[in-house]
Protein backbone atom coordinates (compact mmCIF):
# COMPACT_ATOMS: atom_id res chain seq x y z
CA UNK A 1 0.00 0.00 0.00
CA UNK A 2 1.27 3.56 -1.31
CA UNK A 3 1.04 6.44 1.30
CA UNK A 4 -0.15 9.56 -0.88
CA UNK A 5 -0.23 12.85 0.80
CA UNK A 6 -1.88 16.21 -0.67
CA UNK A 7 0.18 19.37 -0.60
CA UNK A 8 -0.11 22.70 -1.68
CA UNK A 9 0.82 25.89 0.98
CA UNK A 10 2.11 24.35 4.11
CA UNK A 11 5.23 23.07 4.62
CA UNK A 12 5.53 23.11 7.87
CA UNK A 13 2.98 21.02 8.42
CA UNK A 14 4.02 18.63 5.19
CA UNK A 15 7.41 18.29 7.18
CA UNK A 16 5.33 17.19 10.26
CA UNK A 17 3.14 14.70 8.62
CA UNK A 18 6.26 13.15 6.79
CA UNK A 19 8.19 13.15 9.65
CA UNK A 20 5.28 10.95 11.61
CA UNK A 21 4.96 8.83 9.12
CA UNK A 22 8.10 7.80 9.06
CA UNK A 23 7.84 7.44 12.67
CA UNK A 24 4.77 5.49 12.95
CA UNK A 25 4.04 3.37 9.66
CA UNK A 26 4.88 -0.01 9.22
CA UNK A 27 4.30 -2.50 5.94
CA UNK A 28 3.88 0.54 3.46
CA UNK A 29 4.97 0.34 -0.07
CA UNK A 30 6.43 4.04 -0.31
CA UNK A 31 5.53 7.56 0.39
CA UNK A 32 4.08 9.77 -2.62
CA UNK A 33 3.34 13.74 -2.29
CA UNK A 34 0.82 15.66 -4.74
CA UNK A 35 2.22 18.72 -4.85
CA UNK A 36 -0.07 21.32 -6.33
CA UNK A 37 1.78 24.65 -5.55
CA UNK A 38 4.73 24.16 -2.90
CA UNK A 39 6.94 27.06 -2.96
CA UNK A 40 9.95 25.68 -4.64
CA UNK A 41 12.72 26.27 -1.64
CA UNK A 42 10.84 24.56 0.58
CA UNK A 43 10.27 21.52 -2.11
CA UNK A 44 14.52 21.48 -1.30
CA UNK A 45 14.34 21.51 2.27
CA UNK A 46 11.58 18.59 2.19
CA UNK A 47 13.68 16.55 -0.22
CA UNK A 48 16.76 16.70 2.11
CA UNK A 49 14.80 16.05 4.92
CA UNK A 50 12.79 13.10 3.28
CA UNK A 51 14.68 11.49 0.59
CA UNK A 52 12.93 8.39 0.05
CA UNK A 53 9.67 10.61 -0.37
CA UNK A 54 8.36 11.10 -4.50
CA UNK A 55 7.56 14.23 -5.46
CA UNK A 56 4.85 14.39 -8.16
CA UNK A 57 4.22 17.83 -9.18
CA UNK A 58 1.65 19.54 -11.05
CA UNK A 59 2.18 21.32 -14.50
CA UNK A 60 1.48 24.95 -12.75
CA UNK A 61 3.27 24.03 -9.37
CA UNK A 62 5.94 26.47 -9.90
CA UNK A 63 3.34 29.87 -11.18
CA UNK A 64 0.61 28.71 -8.75
CA UNK A 65 1.45 30.52 -5.38
CA UNK A 66 2.49 33.36 -7.42
CA UNK A 67 -1.32 33.68 -8.48
CA UNK A 68 -3.28 32.47 -5.49
CA UNK A 69 -1.30 35.40 -3.65
CA UNK A 70 -2.09 38.02 -6.48
CA UNK A 71 -5.63 37.28 -6.62
CA UNK A 72 -5.97 37.18 -2.80
CA UNK A 73 -5.35 40.97 -2.66
CA UNK A 74 -8.35 41.69 -4.98
CA UNK A 75 -10.70 39.31 -5.06
CA UNK A 76 -14.36 39.59 -4.31
CA UNK A 77 -15.70 37.11 -1.70
CA UNK A 78 -17.16 33.14 -2.63
CA UNK A 79 -20.52 32.70 -1.92
CA UNK A 80 -20.74 36.23 0.34
CA UNK A 81 -23.56 35.14 3.11
CA UNK A 82 -25.69 37.72 4.64
CA UNK A 83 -24.55 38.37 8.09
CA UNK A 84 -27.23 37.46 11.03
CA UNK A 85 -27.85 37.96 14.62
CA UNK A 86 -26.27 34.56 15.01
CA UNK A 87 -22.36 35.20 15.19
CA UNK A 88 -21.39 31.44 15.44
CA UNK A 89 -23.32 30.80 12.30
CA UNK A 90 -21.60 33.37 10.35
CA UNK A 91 -18.47 31.91 11.57
CA UNK A 92 -19.98 28.61 10.76
CA UNK A 93 -20.74 29.77 6.60
CA UNK A 94 -17.45 31.35 6.65
CA UNK A 95 -15.86 28.30 6.99
CA UNK A 96 -18.47 26.32 4.88
CA UNK A 97 -17.81 28.91 1.84
CA UNK A 98 -13.69 28.43 2.03
CA UNK A 99 -12.68 28.89 -1.60
CA UNK A 100 -9.56 29.59 -3.51
CA UNK A 101 -9.85 32.13 -6.64
CA UNK A 102 -7.75 29.96 -8.67
CA UNK A 103 -7.61 29.92 -12.80
CA UNK A 104 -9.67 26.66 -13.92
CA UNK A 105 -6.31 25.43 -15.67
CA UNK A 106 -5.16 25.25 -12.49
CA UNK A 107 -7.75 23.80 -10.73
CA UNK A 108 -5.84 20.13 -8.71
CA UNK A 109 -8.68 17.45 -9.72
CA UNK A 110 -6.85 16.48 -12.71
CA UNK A 111 -3.66 16.30 -11.17
CA UNK A 112 -5.14 14.20 -8.58
CA UNK A 113 -6.72 12.21 -10.77
CA UNK A 114 -3.75 11.84 -13.40
CA UNK A 115 -1.23 10.57 -10.29
CA UNK A 116 -3.30 8.34 -8.37
CA UNK A 117 -4.18 6.84 -11.70
CA UNK A 118 -1.06 6.37 -12.80
CA UNK A 119 0.15 4.69 -8.96
CA UNK A 120 0.65 1.06 -9.15
CA UNK A 121 -1.41 0.11 -5.60
CA UNK A 122 -4.47 -1.39 -4.80
CA UNK A 123 -5.10 0.13 -1.95
CA UNK A 124 -4.38 3.79 -1.17
CA UNK A 125 -3.67 5.70 2.50
CA UNK A 126 -5.00 9.46 1.34
CA UNK A 127 -4.02 12.18 4.09
CA UNK A 128 -3.22 15.60 3.23
CA UNK A 129 -0.01 17.92 4.47
CA UNK A 130 -1.98 19.54 7.36
CA UNK A 131 -2.49 15.93 9.05
CA UNK A 132 0.03 13.50 10.55
CA UNK A 133 0.06 9.94 12.41
CA UNK A 134 -0.11 9.95 16.39
CA UNK A 135 0.29 6.34 16.55
CA UNK A 136 1.50 3.03 15.02
CA UNK A 137 0.19 1.74 12.35
CA UNK A 138 0.69 -1.60 10.23
CA UNK A 139 -0.74 -0.91 6.55
CA UNK A 140 0.52 -4.65 5.52
CA UNK A 141 -2.11 -5.60 7.85
CA UNK A 142 -4.83 -3.16 6.90
CA UNK A 143 -4.62 -4.17 3.32
CA UNK A 144 -5.19 -7.69 4.16
CA UNK A 145 -8.38 -6.63 5.96
CA UNK A 146 -9.37 -4.83 3.13
CA UNK A 147 -8.66 -7.37 0.84
CA UNK A 148 -10.36 -10.29 2.86
CA UNK A 149 -13.61 -7.79 3.79
CA UNK A 150 -13.78 -5.93 0.36
CA UNK A 151 -13.01 -2.79 1.79
CA UNK A 152 -14.18 0.81 0.00
CA UNK A 153 -13.10 2.82 2.97
CA UNK A 154 -11.54 2.70 6.05
CA UNK A 155 -12.39 5.91 8.02
CA UNK A 156 -9.48 7.47 10.17
CA UNK A 157 -11.52 10.55 10.93
CA UNK A 158 -15.10 12.23 11.30
CA UNK A 159 -16.23 8.67 12.66
CA UNK A 160 -18.91 9.51 15.47
CA UNK A 161 -22.10 9.07 12.96
CA UNK A 162 -20.87 5.51 12.34
CA UNK A 163 -22.22 2.40 14.19
CA UNK A 164 -19.31 -0.03 14.46
CA UNK A 165 -19.88 -3.98 13.69
CA UNK A 166 -17.43 -6.46 13.80
CA UNK A 167 -14.11 -6.06 15.21
CA UNK A 168 -11.58 -6.99 12.61
CA UNK A 169 -8.29 -7.22 15.36
CA UNK A 170 -5.61 -5.18 16.53
CA UNK A 171 -3.74 -3.34 13.12
CA UNK A 172 -1.06 -0.87 15.31
CA UNK A 173 0.16 -1.09 18.68
CA UNK A 174 -2.93 0.88 20.03
CA UNK A 175 -5.31 0.73 16.68
CA UNK A 176 -7.93 -1.25 16.02
CA UNK A 177 -9.88 -2.08 12.79
CA UNK A 178 -13.81 -2.96 12.72
CA UNK A 179 -16.19 -2.89 10.38
CA UNK A 180 -18.78 -0.45 10.48
CA UNK A 181 -22.59 -0.57 9.46
CA UNK A 182 -23.25 1.86 6.58
CA UNK A 183 -27.43 1.49 4.78
CA UNK A 184 -27.62 -1.65 2.25
CA UNK A 185 -29.30 -1.02 -0.27
CA UNK A 186 -28.04 3.04 -0.18
CA UNK A 187 -30.21 5.73 1.70
CA UNK A 188 -30.26 8.67 -0.26
CA UNK A 189 -31.69 10.45 2.50
CA UNK A 190 -28.95 10.17 4.86
CA UNK A 191 -25.57 12.17 4.79
CA UNK A 192 -23.92 12.49 1.51
CA UNK A 193 -20.69 12.05 2.92
CA UNK A 194 -21.05 9.05 4.71
CA UNK A 195 -19.32 7.04 1.60
CA UNK A 196 -16.59 9.41 2.73
CA UNK A 197 -14.72 9.53 -0.83
CA UNK A 198 -12.44 12.38 -0.87
CA UNK A 199 -9.35 11.97 1.55
CA UNK A 200 -8.34 11.52 5.28
CA UNK A 201 -9.10 7.51 4.79
CA UNK A 202 -7.41 4.62 3.16
CA UNK A 203 -9.49 3.96 -0.22
CA UNK A 204 -9.66 1.24 -2.51
CA UNK A 205 -7.64 3.77 -4.99
CA UNK A 206 -10.69 2.10 -8.19
CA UNK A 207 -13.45 3.72 -5.87
CA UNK A 208 -11.55 6.71 -5.31
CA UNK A 209 -11.02 6.78 -8.79
CA UNK A 210 -14.83 6.38 -9.58
CA UNK A 211 -15.98 8.75 -7.22
CA UNK A 212 -13.91 11.73 -8.97
CA UNK A 213 -14.78 10.86 -12.19
CA UNK A 214 -17.82 13.15 -12.86
CA UNK A 215 -16.45 15.78 -11.21
CA UNK A 216 -15.61 19.55 -12.49
CA UNK A 217 -13.38 20.24 -10.14
CA UNK A 218 -12.55 19.84 -6.35
CA UNK A 219 -14.87 22.26 -5.19
CA UNK A 220 -17.21 21.62 -3.97
CA UNK A 221 -16.85 19.13 -3.07
CA UNK A 222 -20.90 18.09 -2.84
CA UNK A 223 -20.62 16.69 -6.39
CA UNK A 224 -18.24 14.20 -5.01
CA UNK A 225 -20.47 13.12 -2.25
CA UNK A 226 -23.07 13.02 -4.43
CA UNK A 227 -21.65 10.66 -7.11
CA UNK A 228 -20.05 8.25 -4.53
CA UNK A 229 -23.29 7.31 -3.69
CA UNK A 230 -24.39 6.45 -7.22
CA UNK A 231 -21.09 4.34 -7.50
CA UNK A 232 -21.69 2.11 -4.09
CA UNK A 233 -25.42 1.73 -5.36
CA UNK A 234 -24.36 0.60 -8.55
CA UNK A 235 -21.84 -1.75 -7.22
CA UNK A 236 -23.77 -3.58 -4.60
CA UNK A 237 -26.78 -3.47 -7.32
CA UNK A 238 -23.72 -5.77 -9.51
CA UNK A 239 -23.31 -7.80 -6.38
CA UNK A 240 -19.78 -6.22 -4.67
CA UNK A 241 -19.77 -6.45 -1.11
CA UNK A 242 -18.71 -2.62 -0.69
CA UNK A 243 -17.84 -2.91 2.96
CA UNK A 244 -16.65 0.05 5.18
CA UNK A 245 -14.51 0.19 8.22
CA UNK A 246 -12.78 2.38 10.61
CA UNK A 247 -9.59 2.85 12.63
CA UNK A 248 -10.26 3.48 16.38
CA UNK A 249 -9.02 5.22 17.94
CA UNK A 250 -8.70 7.15 15.33
CA UNK A 251 -4.71 7.82 14.15
CA UNK A 252 -4.54 10.86 12.45
CA UNK A 253 -5.02 14.14 13.66
CA UNK A 254 -5.87 17.94 12.14
CA UNK A 255 -3.99 21.23 12.39
CA UNK A 256 -5.95 23.83 12.28
CA UNK A 257 -3.35 26.89 12.31
CA UNK A 258 -4.02 27.48 8.61
CA UNK A 259 -6.21 26.25 5.98
CA UNK A 260 -5.36 26.23 1.94
CA UNK A 261 -8.62 27.41 1.40
CA UNK A 262 -9.75 31.45 2.15
CA UNK A 263 -12.86 32.06 4.08
CA UNK A 264 -15.16 34.98 1.91
CA UNK A 265 -14.99 37.47 5.00
CA UNK A 266 -10.63 37.64 4.89
CA UNK A 267 -10.82 38.39 0.95
CA UNK A 268 -9.40 41.49 0.05
CA UNK A 269 -7.96 42.18 3.55
CA UNK A 270 -4.87 43.72 3.36
CA UNK A 271 -3.06 40.97 5.65
CA UNK A 272 -4.03 37.33 4.28
CA UNK A 273 -3.99 34.29 5.60
CA UNK A 274 -1.16 33.42 2.83
CA UNK A 275 0.99 36.01 4.64
CA UNK A 276 0.87 34.15 7.70
CA UNK A 277 1.41 31.40 6.18
CA UNK A 278 4.23 32.52 3.96
CA UNK A 279 6.30 33.99 7.35
CA UNK A 280 5.35 30.49 8.63
CA UNK A 281 7.26 28.66 5.83
CA UNK A 282 9.96 31.34 6.81
CA UNK A 283 9.97 30.49 10.73
CA UNK A 284 10.27 26.89 9.25
CA UNK A 285 13.19 27.30 6.90
CA UNK A 286 15.18 29.36 9.44
CA UNK A 287 14.84 26.66 12.13
CA UNK A 288 12.55 29.36 14.67
CA UNK A 289 9.25 27.10 13.67
CA UNK A 290 9.97 23.36 14.24
CA UNK A 291 7.95 20.87 12.44
CA UNK A 292 7.84 18.47 15.53
CA UNK A 293 7.28 21.60 17.76
CA UNK A 294 4.40 20.58 20.70
CA UNK A 295 4.02 17.20 18.79
CA UNK A 296 1.59 15.10 18.41
CA UNK A 297 -1.05 18.02 19.58
CA UNK A 298 -0.98 21.58 16.84
CA UNK A 299 1.97 23.86 17.09
CA UNK A 300 0.41 25.83 20.29
CA UNK A 301 -1.36 29.11 19.28
CA UNK A 302 0.91 31.39 21.56
CA UNK A 303 4.27 30.09 19.79
CA UNK A 304 2.31 31.06 16.46
CA UNK A 305 1.00 34.45 17.47
CA UNK A 306 4.49 35.35 19.33
CA UNK A 307 6.04 34.69 15.78
CA UNK A 308 2.97 36.82 13.60
CA UNK A 309 2.71 39.34 15.86
CA UNK A 310 6.16 39.97 15.95
CA UNK A 311 6.71 39.81 12.70
CA UNK A 312 3.30 41.42 11.14
CA UNK A 313 1.83 42.95 13.95
CA UNK A 314 -1.07 42.07 16.42
CA UNK A 315 -4.11 42.25 13.90
CA UNK A 316 -1.93 39.33 12.01
CA UNK A 317 -1.92 37.58 14.86
CA UNK A 318 -5.51 38.40 15.84
CA UNK A 319 -6.27 37.02 12.45
CA UNK A 320 -4.97 33.76 13.63
CA UNK A 321 -6.62 33.28 16.50
CA UNK A 322 -9.83 34.17 15.03
CA UNK A 323 -9.07 31.83 11.83
CA UNK A 324 -7.40 28.85 13.87
CA UNK A 325 -10.41 28.72 16.67
CA UNK A 326 -13.45 29.11 13.80
CA UNK A 327 -10.97 26.11 11.96
CA UNK A 328 -11.26 23.75 14.71
CA UNK A 329 -14.88 24.98 15.44
CA UNK A 330 -16.05 23.71 11.93
CA UNK A 331 -14.17 19.84 12.08
CA UNK A 332 -16.11 19.77 15.42
CA UNK A 333 -19.56 20.87 13.89
CA UNK A 334 -18.62 17.99 11.27
CA UNK A 335 -17.76 15.15 13.35
CA UNK A 336 -20.78 15.46 15.86
CA UNK A 337 -23.04 12.80 15.91
CA UNK A 338 -26.60 13.07 14.57
CA UNK A 339 -28.87 14.84 17.15
CA UNK A 340 -25.42 16.76 18.63
CA UNK A 341 -26.18 20.16 19.17
CA UNK A 342 -23.13 22.72 18.26
CA UNK A 343 -20.51 22.92 20.74
CA UNK A 344 -20.00 26.14 22.16
CA UNK A 345 -16.90 28.53 20.67
CA UNK A 346 -14.15 28.64 22.95
CA UNK A 347 -14.10 32.80 24.08
CA UNK A 348 -11.07 34.20 22.57
CA UNK A 349 -8.13 35.52 24.29
CA UNK A 350 -8.31 38.73 26.00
Amino acid sequence: MLVVVKAFSRPFYLDRCLTSIRANVDGADGVVVLDDGLLPEAVDRLRQRHPDVVFMRSPWAAEKPMVVRRTLKTATAVNPRQSSADQSLDRLADMVFRGLSIPPDMDPLPFWRESIAALDSDNIFLIEEDCWLHTHLDLAAIDVQMHQHDVLVCHMFLQKRFASAPLLGAVGEAVTMELINVPRPVDRNIAPDTYFPVCLAIYDRAYWLACHETAASFLPEWPIHAHAVDVVDQWMRQGRRCGFARLTPGPIRHGFSLSSLVPPSHYGAEISLYDISDLLTESWLTGALGAMDDFPDDFAETRLTTLVAQRLGPKAAALLVEFRRAFAGYYDYLDRKPGESIPPETPPAT
